[in-house]
């Protein structure tokens, strides 16, 4: 079937799309939980099987995947769980099927059916997002006060949805973008309001580390005098942003309609983000006491199992509260340190198949990157792999599934012989490459590389 790469693009809004509570995001078959993503990836693999060209990411993926199932074999016949053992191994195979899919995508307008999959999930989700807080209609993930004070009762709603991270690697790809000068940064508002909108109203400090992440790796990549003055333009503009808002910015625009709810997120984004940044409010943060109190204890347990791990579906703390509750249930076999934990479960042999997975398609791109977009997705994953140190995005669902689909599209991008307009041309909007070419010819550099189309 000529169109059957569509279901690529529903694939993608199933597993992303921010959907009211009421659409059940799993469901029981034989007593196991299946998510609602799992069938959808299930059948972009089988589309991906039969493609006839596909780029090498097999090399990467394939020794990730066979160690984790090789793992989950072991940690059944030593004695775990069957469910618990399922349940940790999953989703960071999920991540290396994602990756062959995302490899297989190597024609134009499936690259293009991708990409207008994803714009429409942010563009809906951040719809969802406005009217869930027009409405008070309670939606998929969770919503909070956006607070790190619990007794603070006039800050925003926080929302955590399935977007966010997608979001987040839009805006680290837009942003990288704009300090290359491949795309001027009002060309890209389509991408980057909804994405915007999604990050700041999800008010989560990891965010800001990934983006950071994400634009020292493109630095390292474009190695380029004109990436510099990029990145101190949009320095210069969110540190104006900033300081409008800290100067009271907000209280000038009260008598505008709608710029009081402004202004509370404003206050909640600085409150809760950017303040709880220093030392002294991760000090007093429970989620921070968590976290560390969860790495105490991992890293008391790794040593007694260093080569090969524990095991998936092994408790390295003892459950806590009352059954069907989370500290009970799962708590247990969850960390927020996804690197701790795969060495708490699968030692140094998984963490290895992991680096080799992860870090070598960006290796590449840092030692011959062919385009800015490459560069960009590349960057965009290096920040989801930076967030994993405080928050697990192999081990979520769906972020496992956009960090393979990252590193894939990352090889397609790098190997010559393949289609890579479709991903060029609906972001760049010259072709690979030509844009950045056009905005750099005659610049001065110290570039110690060429980026080629």
């Amino acid at each position: 079937m000529k169109r059957a790469f569509l279901v690529l693009p529903v694939a993608i809004f199933v597993a992303f799309a921010a959907l009211p509570a009421a659409i059940p995001q799993q469901f029981e078959v034989g007593g196991f939980s299946v998510k609602l993503i799992e069938p959808c990836l299930a059948a972009a693999a089988v589309w991906a099987v039969c493609q006839p060209r596909r780029a090498r990411v097999a090399r990467y993926a394939v020794p990730f995947a066979a160690v984790v199932a090789g793992l989950t074999l072991w940690s059944l016949q030593a004695g775990l769980d069957l469910n618990k053992a399922g349940s940790d191994a999953r989703l960071p195979f999920y991540g290396a099927v994602a990756t062959l899919v995302a490899g297989s995508v190597t024609t134009r307008s499936q690259q293009r059916a991708c990409l207008a999959g994803a714009l429409c999930t942010l563009w809906f989700s951040a719809a969802m997002v406005l009217v869930s807080l027009a409405t008070g209609m309670e939606l998929g993930g969770r919503s909070e006060a956006a607070s790190l004070d619990l007794a603070d009762t006039g800050a925003a709603t926080r929302f955590l949805t399935p977007t966010d991270f997608l979001a987040v690697a839009t805006i680290a790809i837009c942003l990288v973008l704009v300090i290359s000068g491949a795309r001027r940064d009002y060309r890209l508002w389509y991408w980057v309001l909804p994405a915007g909108c999604l990050m700041v109203l999800s008010f989560s400090r990891n965010h800001l580390i990934g983006l950071a992440v994400a634009v020292a790796f493109a630095l390292v990549c474009l190695r380029s005098s004109a990436s510099l003055f990029g990145l101190a333009k949009v320095a210069c503009c969110a540190v104006a942003i900033v300081l409008a808002f800290g100067l009271g910015l907000g209280t000038l625009l009260d008598p505008i309609p709608g710029a009081g709810f402004v202004a509370q997120q404003a206050n909640s984004y600085g409150g809760r983000v950017l303040d709880g940044l220093g030392s002294q409010a991760r000090s007093t943060d429970g989620s921070t006491q968590w976290r560390d109190q969860e790495n105490a204890r991992m890293l008391y347990e790794i040593p007694d199992a260093i080569w090969i791990g524990h095991g998936f579906g092994y408790a390295y703390k003892s459950p806590e509260g009352a059954p069907g509750t989370f500290q009970n249930d799962s708590a247990p076999y969850y960390a927020h340190n996804f690197y701790l934990w795969l060495v708490l479960k699968a030692g140094l042999l998984g963490l290895v198949a992991f680096a080799w997975f992860a870090l070598g398609p960006l290796v590449t791109v840092v030692r011959r990157p062919r385009s800015p977009v490459q560069v960009a997705l590349g960057a965009a994953a290096a920040g989801l792999l930076a967030i994993s140190v405080v928050a697990p995005v192999p081990n979520g669902a769906p972020e496992t599934t956009l960090l393979g689909g990252l590193l894939g599209i990352v090889v397609v991008l790098g190997q010559r012989g393949l289609d890579r307009s479709g991903y060029g041309s609906a972001i760049e909007g010259s072709g690979p490459g030509g844009a950045y070419e056009d905005a750099h010819r005659g610049a001065s550099s110290f570039s110690v590389c060429r980026i080629e189309s």
